[in-house]
């Protein structure tokens, strides 16, 4: 059954043209209670690939004779390219004429690089995407075979990031129709390469303020310098994040007793360590001594005890085991099956106020 307890946007008409880069759009827009469909005046899509299946599963497809005509009373059109093109199915000239039929519809152009600049109209792929937003760049290792290299993220996430951002660009549309009846629709332009780059976290900010360059670090923030290891190995094989940020004198404290608790020798009543300032410059010695415990203990009691002490630390789970977390299966109706298709749903649980 297809989860729709969330209809914020029941009654919604959208017409989804294109493929590329926009297959997350069109589900939060489905999983939010919009009517969507995907139009096509070609080959009508298939849902064979696992893949395709986990967005379009519940979105029906079907071919057009007249695809003005089936836009025409639309409320919002997804407006994408096809694979491996660089312009969206709609040229400019056909967005206007469809806005001029109706005034206060919007419509979303999702395209590699947007609909100006030099390099508009270029095809592009996940990765070649990856590498022209700068996530290349942050994203890889500093140890081991792969140090230095850069890493291309897997899952998407071209597709991912411009469709939340674009989702966030429809809600405000949308907002402003609501607010004004005499509003007229928007036309939307997401460059996917745009997207990425602004959504990198600290390179684009140490760049732009500062002119220094992000190093890549394993499994936590690229920084423009070396930082302590936030990962170490359990003693049952899993990877635990022990988190040397937010340490303060209370919690400084509480990590000594837990060492002394354990029987873990260490050196942390040095004077070194007493200031708050001074206890930054010596991290790598702490994160050391985290090894030392994290890797003398199993993932489930380390994060209790932690919790219990009131660290912020966490097991690294795989996708399979959050999928599987009784927290998740039983409380936040994470799983929904559609057909044969099961799937991790969005995290939007909207109700009335009437059920709250």
């Amino acid at each position: 059954m297809v989860n729709r307890n969330n209809c914020a946007y029941n009654g919604l008409r959208v017409a989804w043209v294109g493929d590329q880069f926009s297959s997350f759009l069109a589900r939060i827009l489905h999983d939010l209670g919009a009517d969507v469909v995907q139009v096509t005046d070609d080959v009508e899509t298939t849902t064979s690939d696992r893949y395709v299946r986990h967005y379009q599963v519940a979105i029906p497809c079907y071919k057009s004779k007249d695809l003005r005509g089936d836009l025409r009373d639309k409320d919002l059109i997804i407006n994408a390219c096809r694979e491996g093109e660089g312009w969206p199915v709609l040229n400019l000239k056909a967005m206007q004429t469809l806005q001029a039929d109706n005034p206060r519809q919007i419509i979303c152009t999702i395209t590699p690089y947007g609909m100006t600049g030099p390099w508009a109209g270029r095809p592009a792929s996940d990765l070649t995407l990856l590498a022209a937003g700068g996530f290349l760049g942050s994203c890889g290792y500093d140890d081991g075979k792969a140090a230095g290299l850069p890493i291309g993220c897997s899952g998407g996430q071209s597709n991912h990031i411009a469709g939340m951002v674009a989702a966030i660009a429809v809600q405000a549309a949308l907002k402003q129709l609501e607010n004004s009846p005499q509003a007229a629709g928007r036309r939307l332009d997401i460059s996917v390469q745009h997207a990425l780059s602004v959504s990198t976290e600290m390179s684009i900010p140490y760049w732009d303020y500062t002119h220094a360059d992000a190093l890549r670090h394993t499994g936590r923030h690229a920084m423009p310098r070396e930082t302590p290891r936030w990962q170490h190995q359990a003693a049952d094989g899993q990877y635990f994040l022990a988190l040397p940020l937010y340490i303060d004198d209370k919690r400084f404290a509480m990590i000594k007793q837990w060492l002394d608790d354990e029987g873990i020798p260490h050196n942390l009543e040095d004077e070194k360590f007493q200031n708050a300032d001074s206890r930054e410059e010596h991290m790598f010695e702490i994160v050391d001594i985290f090894r030392d415990l994290v890797e003398t203990h199993n993932t489930g009691w380390l994060f209790t005890e932690s919790q219990r002490r009131r660290m912020p630390w966490a097991p690294i789970n795989r996708a399979d085991q959050c999928i599987e977390d009784s927290h998740f299966a039983r409380y936040r109706q994470t799983v929904e099956e559609i057909g044969s298709v099961r799937r991790a749903r969005l995290p939007f649980l909207i109700t009335s106020a009437a059920e709250v």
